[in-house]
Order: C-alpha cells, then structure tokens, then sequence
C-alpha cells in the first residue's frame, strides 16, 4: 500500500511538472507525453482524482503546443475522472479534487454527460465568509475557477515591464504579521462563472 501510495505521489509530481513546463512555453519532449500516455492507459492503477485531472490538463496543453491529436487519450482520461464523481457533485467527496476535476472538465469543453452544475455547487459551498475556502490548498485550486479559467490559462498572462518591477521595501514597514487588516466582509459569489458550454452540462440529476 505504502508503495501505490508513493507511486501516486511520483505520477501526481510527473503530470504537473509537464503541465507547468507547457504552460510556460517550453518545449514538452515526446518522451514525456508518453510517460503522460501510459498514466491514463494503465488500467491496473486507480488513480486519484487529483493525478487524473492534471494529466488532463498536460495532455490538453501538450495537444495544442505540438498540435498532436491526442484526443483519444484525453477522452479516456476523462472517462476515468467523470467515474469519481458522487451524486452530490463531488469528486472523491473532497473540495480539491473538485476544483482540479472541474478546471479538466473545463479545459475539455466537454458538456451533457456529466454534473457539472452540482459540482460547481459542491465548490461554492465551502466558501467561507473570508472568501476562502479553507485552506491555502484549497483555496489555490479554487481561484482559477472563479475567474472561469484553468490552470491552463496561467501562461496567457505575461507581466509588463513595469509589473515585473517590483517595489522596494521600506525597513521601517511593519512586519506582515503585525498588520492589521479591515474587517470588511468579502462577497461570496453564488455560483462560478463557468463557460456557457460547461455551465449548462446538468445530466445526472
């Protein structure tokens, strides 16, 4: 168990060092879309939902930069994820996995075979009056969402001259832990602005 348990973690680690390579521009060897491959073909292995959707969203990049036809794989990949997901929306019962299942699903523009409205409703429902959802884990892999993005989207942002140029900090400033911050609520949307072709995917109700 200890073995499938590090195993996962290696996979995890492997799909999302590709994706981040991808989305930065850079060069994704074929080697590494094969290692990517063999993720979603091994039938053997129960992948977490975490590993699945991020294999996705690499397999999507990667199909974009090499202009590669690797639909096929990205459409069993989802086949497996879309297998985790619980009559309340839910991946695997767990807001992480349902934030990265929702940015696959997302990047997959896929819609009338799964619930996508129940999953959006399973997110926003653990948003807290802060306007977190918890955790900084969560939270992370929460924001692209609410923006209606992926994490696909990350390399569509490229900083000015001048954003890159950050500001110099005065040594008399207060530590960061000492500041105190206004008490002002932040607003909770009621749902995530998702794309049209998602939001109205609501089969399995």
């Amino acid at each position: 168990a200890m073995l499938e348990h590090e195993q996962e973690g290696v996979d995890f680690t492997t799909a999302f060092a590709q994706l981040a390579t991808c989305t930065a521009g850079r060069h994704v060897r074929k080697s590494r879309i094969r290692r990517l491959l063999d993720i979603v073909t091994d039938h053997h292995k129960i992948h977490a939902v975490d590993t699945m959707a991020v294999t996705i969203l690499a397999l999507q990049c990667a199909q974009r930069q090499r202009r590669h036809d690797l639909r096929h794989y990205i459409d069993q990949a989802i086949k497996r994820l879309l297998s985790h997901q619980g009559q309340d929306g839910a991946f695997s019962s767990n807001l992480h996995s349902t934030a990265l299942a929702l940015q696959a699903m997302m990047a997959s523009h896929l819609a009338g075979s799964w619930n996508a409205t129940r999953a959006q409703e399973y997110v926003m429902s653990h948003q807290l009056t802060d306007g977190s959802f918890g955790g900084l884990f969560d939270t992370n892999a929460v924001l692209p969402l609410l923006g209606g993005r992926t994490l696909l989207d990350v390399g569509l942002h490229h900083c000015s001259k001048h954003e890159q140029q950050l500001p110099e900090v005065d040594p008399q400033d207060a530590p960061v832990d000492k500041l105190i911050a206004a008490n002002i609520p932040a607003p909770v949307p009621k749902q995530l602005p998702m794309r049209p072709d998602v939001s109205n995917a609501t089969s399995g109700d």
